[in-house]
C-alpha cells in the first residue's frame, strides 16, 4: 500500500503487557475525494486458542467497539459485521465470534467541503473482550489511518485487507 500510512500504537485496557489480539486499520482506496464514501477495514488478527465476539455475542462476551475520532465533518456508518462462528463454552452455554481472524468493515465519508491537497489522519479508539478456556480479557488499540485526499475520484488500493 505505497499511498496509505497506517499505525497502530496497542494498549491493553488490563493493563497486561502482551495483547492476545492485534488490530489494524486497512483503506479499500488509496486516496479519497470530497464527500466520497469508502470502507475502513478494522483487522483483528486473534492469537491462536483464543476468540473475541460478534456484535451478538450470545450467552456471554461483549463485542469489540470502535470509537472514531474524525476530522470535522467526516462521518462513519455502522459497523458491517462478517458472519460469526458458533463457539461452544461448556455447560451448554454458546457465544458467537471469530477466532483467527476478523474484518470489520465501516464505511466513511469526508465532507464536500474537504481541502483537496494533502492528507487526513483518522482516528480509531477500539475496545474487545477476548477469551480462551481459561480467562476472558479486556483489551484494545489505538489505531490510525492516513488518506491522502484526491481531486477527482478514488485511487484503488494495491493491498488487501
Amino acid at each position: 500500500m505505497p499511498l496509505l500510512a497506517a499505525t497502530v500504537a496497542l494498549v491493553a485496557l488490563t493493563g497486561q503487557q502482551q495483547l492476545h489480539i492485534s488490530a489494524r486499520l486497512a483503506s479499500e482506496v488509496a486516496s479519497v475525494r470530497p464527500g466520497g464514501q469508502f470502507v475502513v477495514a478494522l483487522v483483528l488478527s486473534i492469537q491462536d486458542g483464543w476468540h473475541t465476539y460478534w456484535r451478538n455475542p450470545g450467552d456471554m462476551g461483549s463485542a469489540p467497539t470502535i470509537d472514531w475520532q474524525l476530522p470535522e465533518g467526516w462521518k462513519a456508518g455502522p459497523i458491517e459485521w462478517p458472519v460469526p462462528r458458533r463457539i461452544e463454552l461448556g455447560d451448554g452455554m454458546v457465544s458467537y465470534g471469530y477466532e483467527g481472524q476478523a474484518v470489520l468493515l465501516t464505511r466513511l465519508t469526508p465532507p464536500n467541503s474537504v481541502h483537496t491537497a494533502g492528507s487526513s489522519t483518522l482516528v480509531a479508539k477500539i475496545a474487545w473482550v477476548v477469551c480462551n478456556a481459561d480467562a476472558c480479557v479486556a483489551e484494545g488499540a489505538d489505531c490510525t489511518l492516513t488518506c491522502l485526499l484526491a481531486t477527482r475520484r478514488e485511487i484503488p488500493s494495491t493491498g488487501r485487507w
